[in-house]
């Protein structure tokens, strides 16, 4: 009976709690929306940082260290400078919205362990029963919230020190421009690369800690019940891999008509040979070999409250693809054709699931053709040159005869892809390791 009467009264308490949390379901809200903000800044300031440290290791090696600075290399250290400052302008955005994350974490955290402490008692079995599930709910959210605060200080700290990184690297560049000496050049050269790896570094711990700020709030954000629940959190991109190997089935027309040429019998009877031809099927139905380039990048979108991800790498494709085809096998008349040699074809194709594709060819065939001249003869002996008689057989290998012309088709093939759709096994290994090392 008492089980009975408490169950009532929670459910008649749970609107009530949602009005009287909205301040803190608010504030969680906001440090979730924040963070993720945050993190979506970070990935694109390592994305800057890591253009700015590959353009100036590949100017490193092409730079003149002897002699006063070419035309080439000035453009060349104008363009590195300008982007290693547009990677410093990303940094501080990216810090500057770290900073905001971070103060609504420690809003959210406060608000929670308010309610975690709060006192408060009541003789109504209503109001009671409300008191009670909003310390249990906080309770449960404390450590999340916890988290999201500390990940977030951390993150502002990394990107303080990314940005006196990346103003090293600017200043060196500069150094380099106005270098007089060639050994001094080389040497303000080198400390740019060092200190552009070193931005990079400092750059992925920071977007690793902001990753884990966004995830702890977007988890106590959507789902108060507990931190140890699992949540969709700021995705983590792993890697892609976009060739892949399958097989297609479909058919083929050919735009150009071919036949097969043969001697048979004569209206000439004092020498009974005469040159035939018989029109080919313009159809063709073939299994192929299927290279295919589909842009597809793979993320763990699904992470738990250690930021460990659950589950399995997510795939985003884009829904075309560039294909390569080599016809394996012909199973039709038109696959026995005069002479046929391997046929290649280029096509796009559309992508259904990670298995199937539909997929339109533009073919190329190399076939032997009768040459012009001796068309004449059809339905008559073909002269021989060589022994003034007449052929009486024909070999299309022969050059003196025959010519090789390309022949073109259009086909569609069904396609399914026999490559694994995930990431790269080293690709995962190592973010999963990321992941692990953030926390």
């Amino acid at each position: 009976m008492k089980l009975i009467l408490l169950t009532s009264l929670l459910a008649l308490a749970l609107p009530l709690f949602g009005l009287a949390q909205s301040t803190t379901h608010d504030a969680l809200t906001a440090a979730a929306e924040t963070t993720t903000q945050a993190a979506g800044k970070s990935a694109k300031a390592l994305e800057a940082v890591k253009s700015t440290s590959k353009t100036i290791k590949a100017l490193s090696k092409s730079l003149t260290t002897k002699g006063t600075l070419n035309s080439k290399d000035k453009s060349d250290l104008t363009e590195a400078t300008d982007q290693a400052k547009a990677a410093l302008a990303a940094a501080k955005e990216a810090n500057v919205a770290a900073v905001a994350a971070f103060h609504a974490s420690v809003e959210a955290y406060d608000k929670v362990r308010g309610a975690v402490n709060n006192t408060e008692t009541s003789e109504d079995p209503i109001e009671k029963v409300r008191l009670e599930a909003t310390r249990k709910i906080a309770e449960s959210s404390k450590d999340a919230a916890g988290q999201t605060q500390l990940r977030a200080a951390q993150a502002v700290l990394k990107n303080d020190t990314v940005i006196a990184q990346a103003q090293q690297v600017v200043q060196h560049l500069e150094e380099v421009r106005v270098a007089t000496d060639a050994g001094e050049r080389k040497t303000k050269m080198a400390l740019a690369v060092t200190a552009s790896e070193q931005t990079v570094a400092t750059e992925q711990a920071a977007n690793k800690l902001v990753d884990a700020a966004a995830g702890a709030a977007t988890t106590i954000a959507d789902s108060p019940k507990g931190a140890a629940n699992s949540s969709i959190g700021v995705p983590k991109l792993i890697g892609s891999r976009n060739i892949k190997f399958g097989i297609g089935f479909g058919g083929s027309y050919n735009m150009n008509q071919t036949y097969s040429y043969s001697l048979g019998a004569s209206s000439n009877a004092a020498t009974n040979y005469a040159l035939t031809r018989e029109r080919l099927t313009p159809y063709a139905g073939v299994v192929s070999g299927i290279v295919a380039y589909n842009k597809t990048a793979y993320y763990f979108r699904k992470f738990d409250s250690e930021g460990n991800p659950i589950g399995e790498p997510e795939p985003d494709p884009y829904w075309l693809s560039a294909l390569l085809a080599v016809n394996l096998a012909d199973f039709t008349a038109a696959g026995e054709g005069f002479n046929r040699k391997l046929d290649l074809g280029i096509g796009v194709g559309i992508r259904f699931d990670e298995h199937f594709q539909l997929g339109v060819f533009l073919e190329g065939t190399s076939q032997r053709f009768l040459r012009d001249y001796y068309l004449q003869f059809l339905s008559n002996p073909v002269p021989d040159y060589k022994t003034n008689t007449f052929l009486t057989s024909l070999n299309p290998s022969d050059d003196n005869y025959f010519v090789s012309r390309t022949v073109l088709s259009v086909g569609f093939k069904l396609i399914y892809m026999l490559t694994a759709d995930r990431p790269k096994e080293k690709d995962e290994v190592k973010v999963r390791a990321e992941l692990t090392d953030a926390q």
